[in-house]
Formats: C-alpha cells, structure tokens, sequence
C-alpha cells in the first residue's frame, strides 16, 4: 500500500466512510482526506488540490466523488482529467450514480454491519437507479419486517468498517475501475 494518501470527496458522510474504509483495510497507511463539500467545487480546482498534497509530502492524490445526475461515470471522470491537467499522480473514482453503489456491491459488508437487513446483491450495482434509496430501504427493514432508521453519516461508515473494495468490485464495474486505477498507480510510484 501507498505510504501517504491524499483522498478528496465531495462530502462529510464520505469522509466517514473512507476514512473507516481505510482504516480497516490499510493499516498503517497514512492518509488525509479533505472535503470539497460539493462535486462542483471539486472540480473547480482540483490541480491546486494535487499540488498541495504535493508539498505537503502525499505520494498520492486520490479523488472520489459521485456521478449524479451526468450522463455518464466517464463524463464525470473526463470533467475532473481536463481540470487536473498535468498537477501531478493522481487517481479518479467515480461511483455510478453516488457512492452507496459502491457500498451495495458488497453484501457482507451489510449484513455484518446490519445482521437484520434483507438485502441479497444481484447483478452488478451500478445498474441501481437510486443506490441511496436502495441501501436506506435494505438498512431500514429488518428480515422480521420492522422498519429501522438510515442516517447516512452513522450508517456507513458502518458499512464500511467490513466493507472490502477488493470484495465489492465484483459486483460493480465502477468500483474495478477504481480499484484497477489505484493499483496502477501504486505499482507505478513504487516502481
């Protein structure tokens, strides 16, 4: 693993869940992660965000953020290249539709986090028109028939303390690309 991160999201229940994600699964890596607090935002200078990952000693600047209402995970991606320019290594991760798509794919991450939920993976998840809605609803209905309650910013992070990106990329395509992107880009620098 990559000594020193850099992860830009779009928002605080993200910082939550990459940062127990990482925790969990890199031990030992350091890391910060910096909120943009909207996509938007994000794209509006990421080449000043690599850079100052840069100097502050990061080997890597990972972006993540959400595809939303684009018309495509790779037109969200391509927004973020052209506004990167050539600022330095860095990787993108674009969750088809939000990141819940990503959280979906891995369905042992949701019943260890949620042993009630009735939630059974089929198919690849980024075909989910609304992941949110979907994961609120599996979260919410316990296998006995009560409703719970979802809260984004308690639930999944979570998720994410047993949630496994190299489990989960076999039920998302958008997360492999992710993943595939990281590893390149570690074998890279290490290299």
């Amino acid at each position: 693993m990559i000594g020193k991160l850099f992860l830009v999201v779009e928002g605080p229940s993200d910082k939550h869940l990459w940062d127990a994600t990482l925790r969990s699964h890199c031990a030992g890596a350091q890391f910060k992660i910096q909120v943009t607090h909207g996509k938007q935002k994000m794209l509006r200078k990421p080449a000043g965000l690599v850079r100052q990952a840069n100097l502050k000693g990061y080997e890597l600047t990972v972006f993540i953020l959400d595809q939303d209402k684009d018309p495509s995970a790779d037109d969200t991606a391509q927004s973020l290249k052209s506004a990167l320019g050539r600022a330095g290594p860095a990787v993108i991760g674009v969750a088809v539709r939000n990141v819940e798509s990503w959280l979906l794919a891995d369905e042992e991450a949701i019943r260890a986090a949620f042993p009630d939920s009735w939630y059974t993976r089929k198919g690849m998840t980024d075909g989910i028109a609304r992941p949110d809605v979907r994961l609120s609803d599996c979260v919410r209905r316990h296998s006995d028939g009560r409703l719970g309650e979802y809260r984004k910013t308690r639930d999944a992070p979570q998720i994410a303390e047993h949630f496994d990106p190299k489990r989960a990329q076999n039920g998302s395509r958008s997360l492999r690309q992710f993943v595939t992107a990281l590893r390149k880009a570690q074998h890279k620098l290490r290299s």
